[in-house]
């Protein structure tokens, strides 16, 4: 799924999406914050890059993360994983 924001596509799958609606109302609100955050500029939320990966960050959400990946020459954020600390690396 793909989610036009002002500035930079956001490239979404739908497991993250289903993955998102399974969580707290709390934790939905603030995914969805952050998304609308990166779409407008991947790098003004506080994150932290991959190691190894040139453009590969992730955002912590309490428990969970959010893998991106940030494609400044086509102006795109696609979103990689969301999913707890344990699981989001495997």
């Amino acid at each position: 799924m793909i989610y036009n924001m002002t500035e930079y596509q956001i490239i979404i799958h739908r497991k993250n999406l289903a993955f998102i609606k399974e969580l707290q109302p709390s934790y939905q609100n603030k995914i969805r914050d952050i998304l609308k955050t990166l779409g407008s500029n991947p790098f003004a939320y506080p994150y932290t890059k991959i190691r190894g990966e040139e453009h590969i960050f992730r955002i912590r959400v309490g428990e969970y993360r959010i893998l991106y990946e940030v494609h400044t020459h086509l102006r795109q954020v696609i979103i990689l994983k969301i999913d707890t600390r344990s699981k989001v690396y495997k």
